[in-house]
């Protein structure tokens, strides 16, 4: 269970409240610590105060906007070089390995001594280079290494190559930034490192002023998790198309389970910022009803959104076979973010205003197009963010699309699984008693809404854990494995106890007063005095004659009980613990 790390900077403290009230045997004296004690050394408490046992936590952090440049040795395919830093009001949660395992490349804030004070994975550029390397292999007469792609996309679009990382500042002796990535052998290789004073001298303003708008406000945003909603291919003339768009995403994420149950964990904003012409490059599709004003070239749109493999087959005259291209990127990466960066953000859903179906997810972005007068394409908003805030996998099969299965180094998702095996699922403990495995629609049928199904991820040697999901189909739910794990990522931005309100300890009288803040209301708070559960809520009060005479722990749990969660998940819990004694 996640232990509060601030208790660790305060582990000598003792409080004690001495012969200010009476207990049922005349005066009383207690003494709290936040470690097991054997003597009595305290501090007084007097009669009706109360101590904060722990500072706020420092989640002030620095956006900084790398890009990837070559590298030789060819066993270091790829190293990051520094854009810019970022002038913006951003935060993060600073508990450690908080990213996903799909996520491989290593951040890490080293003291000067090199030794490792934080450690966590981060979204980067790498992923989208073993994306386009697994789709041109597969769908291209060309073998492509990832070498190659990465010249590729150099040669053409090199602003493609662009990605954003936060840099926690509040790590304390914390001087060194560095990004690790693996080479084939598995083993890491430091692809970046950057001295963090010398990026915050060096911040820079931000480039592009658009117009904020909050669609939905609950609070401090560094207690809440910030989503922004920016537009591409929207002229002047299109701003109420784009209100419009926005607006119904927003509303369909917050009728959609589990973001309804958790939505006023949430901010929503849009950032507006209008494009010289209407449309996505090269977004004509075929269809005559749907081409009306089509291009087969890039437009001159702020973000300049386009379908990449359409866009790289024509420029290099590549046969893409019968791939399906419906994979939509927006070339100015760093532009991107510079705009989001208007507002807090932890995730950017980027929408195009054109007839041509696409929806993609990666680098923090959720992107898809507004094909079809906010019908459907609201749902495929919810559907990626599903992949870029989740990290869940796509469980459908589609013709043309690739298969993968063999993304090099990159783990499947926790919704995808290689076998059917009970002991291989990443969701087994979903599993209800007697399911068959693999399990088939039938047993669906029969009730059975957790199992191994089989397709999934493009490929039909791959399994998924319900035969129904969001992640299937973008008009359905989500099924209880990625709503559980979308609830589960909601830990990786924000705490179950509220980050500004340090616990405390007071004297009431002859009784013990404890308290700890959530951050909601779906969290719940479990009091336990040694092994005994004594109280639950925010606040635990402790009669005299309840407080042991030797000294004995009293814990606070603070954990997710918005029922998507099943089982113990670290991420979602926080433990406070104090050791008390009358």
């Amino acid at each position: 269970m996640r232990q509060l790390p601030m208790f660790l900077a305060a582990c000598a403290l003792a409080l004690c409240a001495c012969d200010k009230g009476d207990g049922p045997d005349g005066p009383v004296e207690f003494h709290v610590s936040l470690t097991e004690r054997s003597g009595d050394e305290a501090s007084p408490l007097a009669d009706g105060s109360s101590l904060e046992i722990a500072p706020a936590e420092d989640r002030e952090a620095l956006l900084v906007i790398l890009k990837g440049i070559p590298s030789p040795p060819a066993d270091e395919p790829l190293k990051f070089a520094l854009v810019k830093s970022v002038d913006a009001p951003i935060y993060a949660d600073v508990d450690p390995e908080d990213g996903p395992e799909q996520w491989i490349t290593v951040a890490e804030v080293q003291d000067d001594e090199g030794n490792v004070l934080w450690k966590d994975r981060v979204n980067s550029l790498f992923q989208l280079l073993e994306y386009l390397e697994l789709v041109l292999d597969q769908q291209s007469a060309i073998n492509f290494g990832i070498t190659q792609v990465f010249g590729f996309v150099n040669m053409q679009y090199p602003q493609l190559l662009q990605f954003a990382v936060k840099i926690p500042l509040g790590i304390e002796g914390g001087t060194q930034y560095v990004l690790k990535i693996p080479k084939a052998d598995g083993e890491y290789y430091e692809a970046y490192r950057a001295d963090i004073a010398t990026l915050v001298a060096d911040v820079e303003p931000r480039e592009f002023e658009g117009e904020v708008t909050t669609l939905l406000d609950n609070g401090d945003p560094k207690d809440t998790i910030d989503i922004v909603i920016l537009g591409d291919g929207y002229t002047a003339e299109q701003r109420e198309r784009f209100d419009l768009d926005a607006k119904s995403i927003a509303d369909r994420l917050a009728k959609a389970e589990p973001f309804k149950s958790k939505i006023k964990d949430f901010n929503i904003h849009t950032v507006w910022v209008p494009s010289a012409e209407s449309g996505a490059g090269y977004d004509c599709t075929g269809i005559i009803t749907a081409d009306n004003g089509c291009k087969k070239d890039l437009r001159d749109t702020v973000f300049q959104m386009v379908f990449v493999l359409t866009a790289l087959a024509d420029r290099f005259n590549l046969a893409l076979q019968d791939t399906s291209d419906r994979v939509a990127m927006p070339l100015q990466v760093g532009r991107l973010f510079d705009v989001a960066a208007a507002v807090p953000f932890d995730e950017i859903i980027m929408v195009s205003n054109t007839r041509r179906s696409s929806g993609f997810a990666g680098l923090y972005v959720s992107v898809l197009t507004a094909y079809d007068g906010r019908i459907g394409f609201p749902d495929t908003a919810v559907h990626e963010l599903g992949h870029s805030f989740g990290v869940l996998g796509d469980e459908y099969n589609i013709e043309g699309d690739p298969c993968l299965k063999n993304e090099p180094a990159i783990p499947l998702p926790p919704n995808i699984s290689a076998t059917a095996t009970l002991a291989d699922l990443k969701w087994a403990h979903l599993v209800e008693e007697g399911t068959p495995l693999p399990t088939s629609r039938g047993d669906f049928d029969a009730g059975r809404e957790v199992g191994a199904f089989a397709g999934a991820y493009n490929c039909d040697e791959l399994f998924r854990a319900s035969h129904v999901c969001k992640m299937r189909d973008s008009e359905k739910d989500f099924c209880p494995v990625c709503a559980e794990q979308l609830v589960n990522r909601m830990f990786a931005y924000l705490d179950p106890l509220a980050y500004q309100s340090a616990p405390t300890a007071a004297r009431d009288g002859a009784d013990l007063v404890f308290t700890v803040a959530p951050t909601r209301e779906t969290i719940g708070i479990e009091w336990f005095l040694g092994d005994e559960e004594v109280g639950t809520g925010a606040e635990l009060r402790l009669a005299s004659d309840s407080v042991p005479t030797t000294w004995t722990k009293l814990s606070g749990r603070a954990h997710d009980a918005s029922g998507f969660i099943v089982g113990e998940k670290p991420r979602t819990t926080t433990t406070v613990d104090w050791w008390i004694r009358r």
